[in-house]
């Protein structure tokens, strides 16, 4: 049974942050780059196809308007992700949102929900290919992933609300 739920949104923040200061033409400095790519939540995206490094010149080149040529599927999808979000603001600020509301309480001490054992860790990031990154205790769902109806806020993903969807890997 899930003991407790924590949703982690340290790396969305930090994203949400480098998304409006690139989209405003601000510099964002290397170091606050690499933070972003050392962080502990974004070891699950890195494969034999992606990188810290490529993740790093991605976020960079975007950062500095340079051109660039992706190594593979992955940082592609990388890059194109970003640029996305800082296309409309309004819905990058959408998609969190919801995201930031997210109450699970009722997955706790619920025997339905027992895929998990102790305490889980919902985390947010910025993914490339997959819907879903999972440990033993922990769900990293890719943001991108998210889709938003801007007519009344709500949130899916594979056709799920975002809540259906946990609901349902945690059973």
């Amino acid at each position: 049974m899930i003991q407790s739920i924590k949703v982690n949104l340290e790396l969305m923040e930090m994203l949400l942050y480098y998304w409006k200061a690139t989209s405003e033409k601000e510099k964002v400095g290397e170091k606050y780059i690499y933070s972003m790519v050392e962080h502990e939540h974004m070891k699950p995206l890195y494969n034999d196809n992606f990188s810290p490094e490529q993740a790093r010149q991605t976020l960079s080149a975007i950062s500095n308007r340079e051109i660039f040529k992706p190594s593979s599927r992955e940082a592609g999808r990388f890059w194109n992700n970003h640029m996305w979000m800082m296309e409309d603001l309004g819905i990058t600020e959408a998609m969190m949102q919801p995201v930031k509301q997210l109450n699970l309480d009722h997955l706790v001490q619920n025997a339905d929900y027992n895929h998990f054992d102790g305490p889980l860790e919902i985390i947010f990031v910025p993914g490339h290919l997959e819907n879903l990154y999972q440990t033993e205790s922990q769900l990293y769902i890719n943001f991108f992933k998210l889709m938003v109806s801007m007519a009344d806020g709500s949130v899916t993903i594979e056709e799920k609300s975002l809540t259906a969807y946990i609901e349902a890997l945690c059973k």
